[in-house]
């Protein structure tokens, strides 16, 4: 039995009149019948004299479910100025023609005002946004995430008044809190980088989050307020936490030991110099096998490498990575399929395991073929992946094959897409965790992991390379903190 509370009327389900009702689809009631039955009705459905049913369809609905006899009114004629407002607040958040931006204030006032009402009369000592979704017929996500976009548009926050739906606005929240969150990770980085200790993931998702509790995902708001000026159908935004108050800035002007991310020499002797599992990652563009006669635009990184003396250092790279590599990192790199078997000979001999099929950038833009009578279009390159230890994905990669254009944005032919390098990063490191790439160029690879929280440590063996790279992380950091400084 559901719990009663005195000094309500109650009539049987059988004398309430529900003809003439638009809302035929309630969506999913199992929330709402177990909130009624271990609580009872928060809020009585709405009859008019007659008994039909004015407001109060999922209620209605959710104790038949229960198998019910009998639910608490209020008739129409007897409402106050209050239950009047709240009244309206419900029907016209199921109105088409409503406002996004009229409909997260009405939802956010009925909230309100709804909890006012409800202790002045002293029918509930508190009242909750699950409650005030009940109230509505609409979740407690859907509440939630009103109440967060109610206090930006009462504020005033322009950027948030001109979206053009809710979904555009907790877009804007999201993106607010991301770039917040990698401000406060870049001054992160100082500590991480000169003390050399293991990321604690905990402090990695409070500087990212600010402690937020997951809750729902944003699919559900959408799902039950399809009728809103949102628009019916639109696909939620890819979170699964509210958007919060918008994290503030460090009052002191963040710090990047850019000497100490950005090095210049040659890469053995600065892996050398590293200590022992002091790297969580390493992603890098080796020299190792690429042949340079079958990339656009090469010509002068052809006469800087000797394949066959690349391919004799294979090993003392690969044996500085695994010294320098915490348990269970990962070591990738982009190499030639010619020398695959002396690359993973090379990286078995010192303890790594190497994945047996390569990841693979399948060009989707043209690309050169110095032999196109006898060889098709050479349209990809190859990865080798190496695991130290147990290490393993951070989630489960569907395909090996990522596919987009060369971008050449860095004006250096073997500079790899930005997506491309990121594609790598998600799938196995953390925000916090440290990326190296020994071989940087002008900084592809660290100009990519900078935005997701990744703190990249690049060594440029060239003097041309290494002032373009120093200036391009400059730049990336800049552009998460105008007033960032550097060491």
């Amino acid at each position: 039995m559901i719990p009663r509370q005195i000094n309500r009327i109650y009539i049987p389900l059988g004398e309430i009149n529900i003809e003439g009702r638009i809302r035929n689809d309630y969506g999913d009631m199992q929330g709402l019948c177990e909130s009624i039955t271990k609580h009872g009705l928060l809020q009585p459905i709405v009859v008019n004299q007659a008994k039909k049913l004015v407001a109060g369809g999922r209620r209605l609905r959710a104790h038949e479910i229960l198998k019910e006899t009998e639910i608490a009114v209020v008739f129409y004629e007897t409402l106050n100025d209050v239950q009047l407002r709240q009244l309206e607040y419900e029907e016209n958040i199921q109105r088409k023609d409503f406002d996004w931006k009229e409909r997260i204030l009405a939802i956010d006032t009925a909230n309100t005002e709804a909890a006012r009402n409800a202790i002045l009369h002293k029918s509930l000592t508190s009242w909750s946004q699950a409650a005030t979704g009940e109230l509505l017929g609409i979740s407690r996500a859907s509440v939630t995430y009103a109440i967060t976009l109610a206090k930006y548009l009462r504020s005033g926050d322009k950027e948030i008044h001109e979206c053009t739906g809710i979904r555009d606005a907790l877009q804007v929240l999201i993106l607010r809190r991301e770039k917040e969150g990698q401000k406060k990770l870049a001054a992160f980085i100082t500590s991480k980088v000169q003390t050399g200790k293991p990321v604690v993931q905990k402090e990695v998702d409070e500087l990212l989050h600010g402690g937020t509790t997951p809750v729902e995902s944003a699919e559900d708001f959408f799902a039950t307020t399809t009728t809103g000026g949102s628009g019916g159908g639109v696909a939620a935004p890819s979170v699964d936490e509210i958007p919060g108050q918008a994290l503030q800035g460090n009052q002191n002007p963040t710090v990047i030991p850019l000497t100490t991310l950005v090095q210049h020499g040659d890469c053995f002797t600065l892996m050398a110099a590293m200590p022992w599992e002091s790297i969580d990652h390493i992603v890098t563009d080796i020299p190792y096998g690429i042949e340079p006669d079958y990339i656009s635009g090469a010509e002068d990184v052809a006469q800087e490498h000797q394949i066959e003396d690349n391919i004799a250092d294979f090993p003392k790279f690969v044996l500085h990575a695994f010294k320098i590599l915490r348990p269970n990192g990962f070591c990738i790199f982009w190499c030639d399929i010619h020398h695959w078997e002396k690359l993973r000979h090379a990286a078995e001999e010192v303890g790594f395991k190497v994945q047996r099929w390569p990841l693979i950038w399948d060009k989707t833009s043209p690309c050169r073929n110095l032999a196109a009578g006898f060889n098709w279009t050479k349209t990809s390159e190859l990865a080798m992946v190496l695991r130290k230890g147990n290490a393993t994905l951070l989630s489960q990669q569907p395909r090996n094959v990522w596919s987009g254009p060369a971008t050449h944005e860095l004006d250096h032919p073997f500079a790899k897409p930005a997506l491309l390098w990121q594609w790598i990063y998600r799938a196995i490191a953390l925000p916090g965790q440290t990326v190296l790439d020994p071989y940087a160029g002008v900084g592809s690879a660290a100009l990519a992991a900078i935005p997701l929280g990744l703190v990249p440590i690049s060594f440029e063996i060239k003097d041309s390379h290494h002032h373009k790279l120093v200036e391009n992380v400059q730049n990336a950091y800049k552009r998460l903190d105008p007033n960032i400084q550097f060491t």
